[in-house]
């Protein structure tokens, strides 16, 4: 069972963000101070310092375990009775989520004994607090970060990832490259050239992200101008921006549908960020008591995810037909399907849906360097009187 969302306005950009379009942003001089929101300092002198402060206080085991994945397990009887399953998604239903809507429509999770409602996301709306409450029993997040700043947060909360839909965090940068004509593909690469002197457009939340950019490109923050935006397309098109942050499963298609092929990125994982995608989460209350619940759990997502590297057309119907509210066609819905499917092929002898501790310590490495965590949790510091 699918709970549908309520019907999300239309987001309106704002008037002062359309009012910079066409103009020259502004110069490095005039910059200062202006991006004084998205200028994070960081904390030790560089990640890999920061990765020795995790290697001996922040231990992966505190935000994951990876026991639950790799096992197999006969269907339940046709006439078994299923345990009722919530899982809270991270965002509106979407695509996004196919493996989900797949191991509903092709009987997975009714195999592994459950009967699963899916609980859309979205703004306002925090599945992992759900989760932590105990209203919910797994939880599809964005990404793993956010489980570790939960665990550094003033009151923390009793949730594990217990596996992860895509091995990197599909994050990126793009813009429309000048130098190729919109109808064909660009072969290159954002640059710090490229960025130099532009108007960036950055999402709520990501100033750490920001920060990492310019500091792996070497650009100075006063070189550029930064704004706030969300996740459409339509800054970009209009000339608001000329980069943004974006989901490369998602962006780059919607661009194409708009007749604008000659997208490039710059992608954070290429250049040394390290983060999963859909992070699966439970709590720990579950992992120390119902173990064999998160086995069959996870079992049938796997399932699901290689019933859609295997049958890319049918995936992409069934999802369509599991989300009929969508505007997206059946080819933009494949091309995101075949995106993902590359992201969630396991590395070497790694089980499917499997967690790399040492991408995790580099997550939180990052997180420690650019101060968005502490290196104790604060709920574990003691004060002297």
């Amino acid at each position: 069972m699918i709970r549908k969302p309520i019907p999300a306005a239309i987001a309106l950009v704002a008037i002062g963000l359309l009012a910079g379009c066409g103009q020259n942003p502004d110069s490095p001089e005039e910059n200062k101070g202006k991006n004084a929101a998205f200028l994070v300092e960081p904390q030790y002198p560089s990640i890999e310092d920061a990765l020795v402060d995790v290697k001996e206080v922040l231990k992966p085991t505190t935000y994951l375990n990876n026991d639950f994945t790799g096992k197999s397990f006969d269907p339940v009887p046709a006439d078994a009775p299923l345990e009722p399953l919530t899982v809270g998604l991270s965002w509106i239903a979407n695509d996004q989520f196919a493996a989900y809507y797949i191991a509903q429509s092709k009987g997975y999770f009714r195999d592994a004994g459950f009967e699963v409602e899916l609980i859309p996301g979205g703004p306002g709306k925090n599945p992992i607090g759900l989760l932590v409450a105990g209203q919910i029993d797994f939880v599809s997040s964005s990404n793993g970060s956010a489980l570790i700043r939960l665990q550094h947060s003033r009151t923390g909360g009793d949730a594990i990832a217990v596996g992860a839909l895509f091995r990197k965090y599909p994050y990126a940068w793009v813009g429309l490259d000048p130098k190729t004509p919109s109808d064909q593909r660009s072969e290159r690469k954002i640059t710090a050239e490229d960025f130099r002197g532009q108007r960036i457009g950055a999402e709520p939340g990501s100033e750490y992200l920001t920060a990492f950019t310019l500091e792996q490109m070497g650009v100075s923050p006063d070189e550029v101008e930064i704004k706030r935006t969300s996740t459409a397309i339509e800054p970009l098109l209009e000339g608001a921006f000329e980069f943004m942050t974006c989901w490369m499963d998602n962006m780059p298609r919607m661009l194409e549908a708009r007749g604008h092929k000659n997208w490039f990125v710059w992608e954070f994982a290429e250049h040394g960020w390290a983060d999963f995608g859909n992070v699966i989460m439970t709590t720990r209350s579950t992992v120390e008591n119902e173990p064999e619940k998160i086995s069959r759990y996870l079992w049938a997502l796997s399932r699901a995810v290689e019933f859609i590297i295997e049958n890319p057309e049918e995936s992409a119907e069934i999802v369509k037909a599991a989300i009929p509210e969508t505007s997206l066609t059946l080819e933009l819905i494949g091309k995101r399907l075949a995106y993902q499917s590359d992201l969630s092929l396991p590395v070497g002898d790694a089980p499917m849906l499997s967690i790399d501790p040492e991408t995790w310590e580099r997550t939180a490495a990052i997180l420690l360097y650019y101060g968005v965590i502490e290196k104790m949790p604060p709920q574990l510091q003691t004060t002297s009187e």
